[in-house]
């Protein structure tokens, strides 16, 4: 890992000679008036782009790389024009492994890591039934698939549309399913089976590991554009499934796909059949709540932000069908509404809601024995 500190396009100061990484959007071998050759590069991160130039040596330091590499940067900050411009005195090529994308691309506030083992945690000790467990067991042991999980983003654009989106909203949605299940577990005992619930919110998206690609900026991969995640997640299910000894229960693994099929919730949506069991039918519904959340909150920042932010009702949303409001003077503006220190928080909810619930951290619920009450026991346990 490239080890010095980033400086972003955004802290740039005139007169200033700096050595930093950033992503060649633009590459271009040109020829001045005089016949010389120069480099015209448009170079960026995550705070903006700025225009650069390679007035010598362009041809042999412009064999080094390509358009959408990360490079390292030696130059001097000058003004042309009245706009900041880069004067490159050298250049050289990073690989991907040496750079932190999060400096490139819109990332998860909270550490992709952590929320991964939070969600393993939640996992082991909500989830009763030891057929389950050893499915969910397996699928933690994929490394690769692990690192692809944290780093992909949960959609193109829309919701949670940054580096680590996917595990985020996977993890947000698991801790409402614990919450909601044992809601309804009071209302309707019995109904509904937490284990599905929990096991659908973290796999109906993960089909998004190879739909989106995500290396330089979030796009669709060819295989995600003729299969789709749907369809590549009820594969990875299948792909699981074969590596555990002894088999899993048959039943069990046509739920869990029916749960990835139908948890678009409507045809039209692009799910290829309905919800045909309640927890498929609770999947859906915090799988919208939880995108809708995210996109309100992105809805209410790009407000603050904008030209309009005192106004009391925002542009025209589309996804919203209106203008939503945002308080008036008179009252408190969601812009301003007191949140919670984000250091108190542990990802996408407080992790301690849980502990508080009855179950310690870091130990697995234990299954229901035959002679307690309990509503949600396992369908694949005796």
């Amino acid at each position: 890992m490239y080890m010095k500190e980033k400086i972003f396009v955004s802290d740039l100061v005139e007169g200033s000679f700096i050595t930093s990484v950033f992503l060649v959007a633009d590459k271009t071998l040109r020829t001045t008036k005089s016949g010389n050759p120069f480099l015209a590069l448009d170079l960026a991160d995550k705070s903006g782009n700025i225009d650069s130039k390679v007035w010598d040596n362009a041809e042999a330091i412009g064999s080094r790389f390509e358009a959408d590499d990360f490079v390292m940067v030696e130059a001097q900050v000058e003004s042309y024009r009245g706009q900041l411009q880069l004067n490159v005195r050298d250049l050289k090529r990073m690989d991907d492994d040496d750079v932190a994308l999060e400096d490139f691309i819109p990332a998860s506030r909270w550490d992709r890591d952590e929320m991964l083992e939070q969600l393993k945690d939640v996992v082991g000790r909500e989830i009763k039934s030891p057929e389950m467990l050893r499915f969910f067991d397996a699928l933690f042991e994929e490394k690769q698939l692990m690192k692809q999980f944290t780093l992909a983003p949960a959609a193109k654009g829309n919701h949670h549309a940054y580096l680590g989106g996917l595990l985020e909203h996977a993890l947000s949605m698991t801790r409402l399913a614990v919450r909601m299940t044992r809601h309804y577990a009071h209302y309707y005992p019995g109904m509904l089976n937490q284990d599905l619930v929990i096991a659908g919110c973290v796999l109906h998206d993960i089909g998004k590991c190879f739909e989106l690609s995500y290396g330089r900026s979030f796009n669709y991969t060819t295989e995600g554009q003729l299969v789709g995640h749907i369809v590549q997640g009820v594969e990875l299910i299948t792909a699981i499934a074969k590596k555990v000894s002894p088999p899993l229960p048959a039943e069990m693994l046509m739920q869990l796909k029916h749960l990835v099929l139908s948890h678009h919730g409507k045809l039209e949506y692009g799910s290829p059949i309905l919800p045909r069991t309640a927890e498929a039918l609770l999947l859906h519904e915090i799988d919208m709540i939880d995108s809708r959340m995210n996109m309100y909150s992105n809805m209410v920042a790009e407000h603050e932000g904008g030209t309009n932010s005192e106004e009391a009702f925002t542009d025209y949303q589309r996804l919203f069908q209106g203008r939503m409001y945002m308080g008036d003077d008179t009252g408190t503006k969601w812009a301003k509404t007191t949140t919670p220190n984000e250091d108190d928080l542990e990802g996408p909810g407080a992790a301690a809601v849980l502990e508080a619930e009855g179950t310690p951290k870091g130990e697995r619920r234990q299954p229901a024995s035959a002679g307690e009450s309990d509503p949600n026991l396992s369908l694949f346990s005796e």
